[in-house]
C-alpha cells in the first residue's frame, strides 16, 4: 500500500513539480508535447543558478505539493492509491507556480473544479502539456480568469472529434456542451471490461466519499449475520475498526453501523456481484480486464468488513434495512437497480444448487448474463451522473 501511495504522490512527483518550477524560474519552455526536463538535465544552466534562486525554487516547489495535496483532499482523495495518476494535474501546477498572491476560496474552488475535469477527461498528454504552454504564455495574473480560460480550453478538447477518435466511434457532431459529450464519452468509455484499476474505478472512491457513503450495516453484514451471533459480531467488527482511530478522533452516531471512508480505515474495492459467484459464467481471467469489474459492479468498503475477521468476506451484500442515504450514496437506491439486485442472487442460488425456478423453468447462463449486465448500465448511468453533478457543484458563480 505503501508502495502505491509512493508511485502516484512521492519522489517522482516531486521532481515533476520541481522541473516545472525550475523551468517557470529559469524563463524556459514547460513543454508541448511532454515536459520539458532540458534545464534541469543541464549542468551549465543549473551552476549558474544562485543561492537566492534555489531557495526560491525549494519553497516554491514545497509549496505547491503542499497546495496539490490540499486540492486531492478537497476533492475526498484523502487516500492516494485512488489517485490515477498525476500527468493531468500539470495545468493546475503550472497555474500554482505562477500564482504570487494568496489563494482565496473560491480560488480553491476553481482549482478543484478544474482538477476534476482534467482528471475525468483523460486528455492526451499533448493536450494536456499544450494547456501547460498557453497558462505560461498567458499575461492574466486573476487565477478565477486564468481556471476559466483553461477549463475552456479543456472542454474544446474534450468535446469534439478527440473523444471520438480516441474512442474509435464516429459522431457527426462537432460542436456541443461539455457536459453532455463528457457524458457521451464517459457512456462509451466506462462500457465493457474493465481493469480493477480502471481510473475511473479509483475515482468512484472520490465521488462516493463526497457524496458521504458508508459502509454497509455491520449488523447485516458479518460472519455471523445469518445467525443469532450476528449483533455480537457486529460490535466486534467495530471495535476493529475503532481501534484504527487516532486519540482523538472519534465515531458519529451514525457510524455505530456503518464508518464514512477515510484513509485509517484502509478502503477495498468490492464488487456488488460478487467476482467468485459469478465468475464461471463470465470466464476467469485472473482478474485482469473483466466484464465483472466494470465500474457499475463496484463500491468501496472498509476492509474489515470486507474480509477482516469479522467482516462478509464472501456473501453477497445484505442491503435489506440499509439507511435509505446509504443506499443512495452508492448508487443503489434505485429501486428497479435492487429488484435486479435481488433477482440476480436468487438466480445464481438456483444456478448453483442446480434447481428450477419459481416457474419451474430453469436458470440458464445467458438470463443471469443479461441480469448482469443490465445492473451494471443501469447503476453506471447513475454514477456517471454523480460525477456531472459534482462538477457543476464545483463551479464558481
Amino acid at each position: 500500500m505503501h508502495r502505491m501511495k509512493e508511485r502516484n504522490f512521492g519522489f517522482k512527483f516531486f521532481m515533476k513539480v520541481l522541473t516545472m518550477v525550475i523551468n517557470n524560474e529559469l524563463k524556459g519552455s514547460p513543454g508541448t508535447k511532454g515536459l520539458n526536463y532540458d534545464n534541469i538535465l543541464s549542468s551549465n544552466k543549473l551552476g549558474g543558478v544562485k543561492e537566492e534562486v534555489w531557495e526560491k525554487i525549494w519553497a516554491k516547489t514545497k509549496n505547491v505539493v503542499i497546495q496539490i495535496r490540499k486540492i486531492l483532499n478537497d476533492l475526498c482523495c484523502d487516500d492516494l492509491r485512488f489517485l490515477p495518476e498525476t500527468t493531468s494535474l500539470a495545468p493546475v501546477i503550472q497555474i500554482l507556480i505562477q500564482n504570487e498572491g494568496e489563494i482565496s476560496s473560491e480560488d480553491n474552488k476553481a482549482l478543484c473544479g478544474l482538477t476534476l475535469r482534467l482528471l475525468l477527461s483523460e486528455l492526451y498528454e499533448i493536450q494536456i502539456y499544450s494547456i501547460v504552454s498557453k497558462i505560461e504564455k498567458a499575461k492574466e495574473k486573476n487565477m478565477l480568469a486564468i481556471c476559466e480560460q483553461v477549463i475552456k480550453r479543456v472542454d474544446n478538447c474534450n468535446i469534439t472529434k478527440y473523444i471520438y477518435d480516441k474512442l474509435g466511434v464516429k459522431n457527426e457532431k462537432s460542436e456541443g456542451d461539455y457536459e453532455s459529450n463528457l457524458k457521451e464519452f464517459l457512456k462509451t468509455r466506462l462500457a465493457g471490461k474493465k481493469s480493477i484499476v480502471d481510473r475511473y474505478t479509483l475515482l468512484l472512491y472520490w465521488l462516493l466519499r463526497e457524496r458521504k457513503a458508508r459502509d454497509f450495516s455491520y449488523i447485516n453484514n458479518n460472519t455471523d449475520s445469518d445467525n443469532d451471533n450476528s449483533a455480537s459480531t457486529a460490535k466486534k467488527l467495530l471495535n476493529k475498526l475503532k481501534e484504527k482511530l487516532g486519540s482523538d478522533e472519534k465515531l458519529s452516531l451514525e457510524e455505530e453501523n456503518g464508518v464514512y471512508f477515510r484513509e485509517r480505515f484502509n478502503p477495498e474495492k468490492e464488487h456488488v456481484i460478487i467476482f467468485s459467484k459469478i465468475k464461471s459464467m463470465f470466464g476467469d481471467s485472473n482478474r485482469g480486464a473483466h466484464l465483472l469489474n466494470n465500474i457499475g459492479n463496484i463500491t468501496y468498503i472498509s476492509n474489515e468488513l470486507n474480509g477482516g475477521e469479522y467482516g462478509k468476506w464472501d456473501k453477497f451484500l445484505n442491503l435489506k434495512g440499509e439507511d435509505e442515504k446509504n443506499l443512495e450514496a452508492h448508487f443503489l437506491n434505485s429501486e428497479e437497480l435492487l429488484r435486479i439486485y435481488n433477482e440476480i442472487i436468487e438466480k445464481l442460488e438456483c444456478y448453483e444448487e442446480k434447481k428450477k425456478d419459481s416457474n419451474d423453468k430453469y436458470v440458464s447462463e445467458k438470463e443471469i448474463n443479461v441480469l448482469f449486465e443490465s445492473f451494471c448500465e443501469k447503476r453506471r448511468t447513475l454514477i456517471i451522473e454523480g460525477f456531472i453533478q459534482w462538477l457543476n457543484e464545483l463551479k464558481c458563480s
